[in-house]
């Protein structure tokens, strides 16, 4: 039978609110904004201009808002076992620090 269970040695011990106070010191995190006022900040920047912003969804902390050169697109960044990730809990780009991944 195979285990389902996490192995605790391999959850980074960054708390959220350690993740908070990290964030809020980047000039690409606006805060309490919404995704239609996060459209009109980037509606002129060139693609691959994005912000990290609050998610209006209460099971996401926060959400990536990207510019393209049509449109911008919002993705909401899930927590899973400590690490934040996009596409999933299996996901290939993830760490422990929003910061961290943004950079990655």
């Amino acid at each position: 039978m195979e285990s389902n269970s996490i192995d605790l040695s391999q959850v980074p011990n960054t708390s959220l609110a350690d993740s908070i106070q990290e964030i809020e010191k980047c000039p690409w995190y606006w805060g309490a904004i919404s995704s239609r006022d996060a459209e009109h900040l980037l509606s002129d920047k060139p693609s691959g201009t994005f912000l990290i912003r609050d998610s209006e969804s209460p099971n996401h902390i926060f959400a990536l808002s990207h510019r393209t050169s049509t449109k911008t697109y919002h993705s909401r960044i899930p927590r899973h076992s400590g690490y934040y990730c996009l596409g999933g809990p299996h996901a290939m780009v993830r760490s422990a620090s929003l910061v961290q991944l943004v950079k990655q």
